[in-house]
C-alpha cells in the first residue's frame, strides 16, 4: 500500500491505515455546542467564527477539514477583503477559530518560542526586546539566525 504524505488523505501516515472519516468544522461545531463548561456567549462567538470560516471558504462546514495543517492552508489562501472583512477582524476569527478546534481535541503545536533553542547573545537580544509587536515580527528570523550559527553582531 502507498501512503501519501498528504495530511487531508484518509490513508496518510500515522493514521495506521484508518479509514475512518476526518473531522470537519461541524464536527468542531457540535463539540463547541456540547461543551458543558463554556459560557453562552463565548459559545456564540465561537460558532460564529467557525460560520464565517465556512463562509470565507464557499463550503458547508462538513466540507471544511478540522485538520489544523490542512484548515491552516486553505485559510491562507482566504482574501479577508473579499469576504468583507477587516484584518483585525480576519485575525480574531483565525485565533476564535483555533480555539474551537481546542475545545474539539485537535492537536495544536505550541508557539515556536517554546521549542527554539537560542544562542545566548539571541536569547540576550529576545529578553532585551519589550515590544511584543517586534519579537512577534522577528521570532522565526532570530530562531533561523540561531540555529544556523548566525550570531546577532553578523547580521
Amino acid at each position: 500500500m502507498v501512503h501519501s504524505n498528504d495530511p487531508s488523505s484518509p490513508q496518510s501516515p500515522g493514521t495506521g491505515g484508518d479509514s475512518r472519516p476526518r473531522k470537519s468544522l461541524a464536527d468542531v461545531m457540535e463539540s463547541v455546542r456540547r461543551a458543558p463548561s463554556l459560557p453562552e456567549h463565548r459559545r456564540r462567538v465561537l460558532l460564529s467564527a467557525l460560520r464565517t470560516v465556512c463562509r470565507c471558504l464557499g463550503k458547508a462546514p462538513s466540507e471544511v477539514s478540522a485538520q489544523p495543517a490542512v484548515l491552516q492552508k486553505e485559510l491562507d489562501k482566504v482574501n479577508f477583503l473579499q469576504c468583507g472583512l477587516s484584518k483585525k477582524r480576519w485575525t480574531n476569527v483565525r485565533s476564535l477559530t483555533l480555539a474551537a478546534l481546542r475545545i474539539a481535541g485537535a492537536q495544536i503545536m505550541p508557539s515556536r518560542w517554546l521549542h527554539s533553542v537560542y544562542s545566548p547573545a539571541w536569547y540576550a537580544l529576545r529578553l532585551a526586546c519589550r515590544s511584543k509587536y517586534h519579537l512577534a515580527g522577528l521570532s522565526k528570523f532570530m530562531n533561523d539566525c540561531s540555529s544556523l550559527g548566525i550570531e546577532p553582531d553578523a547580521v
